[in-house]
Protein backbone atom coordinates (compact mmCIF):
# COMPACT_ATOMS: atom_id res chain seq x y z
CA UNK A 1 0.00 0.00 0.00
CA UNK A 2 2.76 2.10 1.15
CA UNK A 3 4.48 1.87 -2.51
CA UNK A 4 1.25 2.76 -4.56
CA UNK A 5 0.22 6.09 -2.37
CA UNK A 6 3.69 7.45 -1.65
CA UNK A 7 3.25 10.28 -4.20
CA UNK A 8 0.14 12.52 -5.12
CA UNK A 9 -2.44 10.85 -2.42
CA UNK A 10 -4.13 11.93 0.23
CA UNK A 11 -4.96 9.95 2.98
CA UNK A 12 -8.59 9.91 4.05
CA UNK A 13 -9.25 6.89 6.66
CA UNK A 14 -7.13 3.75 7.30
CA UNK A 15 -6.14 2.35 4.20
CA UNK A 16 -8.27 4.96 2.26
CA UNK A 17 -6.77 7.28 -0.27
CA UNK A 18 -7.91 10.02 -2.83
CA UNK A 19 -5.78 10.70 -5.46
CA UNK A 20 -5.69 10.68 -9.12
CA UNK A 21 -6.59 6.36 -10.54
CA UNK A 22 -3.87 6.85 -13.28
CA UNK A 23 -1.03 7.26 -10.51
CA UNK A 24 -2.22 4.39 -8.74
CA UNK A 25 -2.10 2.13 -11.29
CA UNK A 26 1.23 3.39 -12.72
CA UNK A 27 2.78 2.94 -9.51
CA UNK A 28 1.06 -0.16 -8.97
CA UNK A 29 2.14 -1.43 -12.41
CA UNK A 30 5.87 -0.79 -11.25
CA UNK A 31 5.60 -2.14 -8.33
CA UNK A 32 4.13 -5.78 -9.81
CA UNK A 33 6.47 -5.84 -12.62
CA UNK A 34 9.53 -6.23 -9.80
CA UNK A 35 8.20 -8.87 -8.54
CA UNK A 36 8.94 -12.75 -9.79
CA UNK A 37 7.25 -14.09 -12.29
CA UNK A 38 5.22 -17.01 -9.97
CA UNK A 39 5.36 -19.70 -12.92
CA UNK A 40 8.64 -19.66 -13.01
CA UNK A 41 10.63 -22.76 -11.65
CA UNK A 42 13.04 -21.88 -9.09
CA UNK A 43 16.27 -24.49 -9.03
CA UNK A 44 16.24 -26.45 -5.68
CA UNK A 45 19.16 -27.30 -3.78
CA UNK A 46 20.13 -30.89 -3.49
CA UNK A 47 19.43 -30.87 0.53
CA UNK A 48 16.19 -29.38 -0.35
CA UNK A 49 13.78 -31.72 1.22
CA UNK A 50 11.33 -30.98 -2.16
CA UNK A 51 13.94 -32.06 -4.40
CA UNK A 52 13.23 -35.48 -5.85
CA UNK A 53 16.83 -36.83 -5.21
CA UNK A 54 15.52 -36.60 -1.39
CA UNK A 55 12.28 -38.55 -1.79
CA UNK A 56 13.80 -41.59 -0.67
CA UNK A 57 12.17 -42.39 2.98
CA UNK A 58 15.67 -43.79 4.58
CA UNK A 59 13.79 -45.84 7.94
CA UNK A 60 11.86 -48.24 5.21
CA UNK A 61 13.55 -47.86 2.42
CA UNK A 62 10.86 -46.91 -0.14
CA UNK A 63 10.27 -44.16 -2.23
CA UNK A 64 7.62 -41.31 -0.81
CA UNK A 65 5.31 -40.19 -3.43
Amino acid sequence: MDSITRTGCKLVLNEVYEGEISGFVERGDAYFALMPDPDSERELSEHSPLSEADMHDETNGEDVK
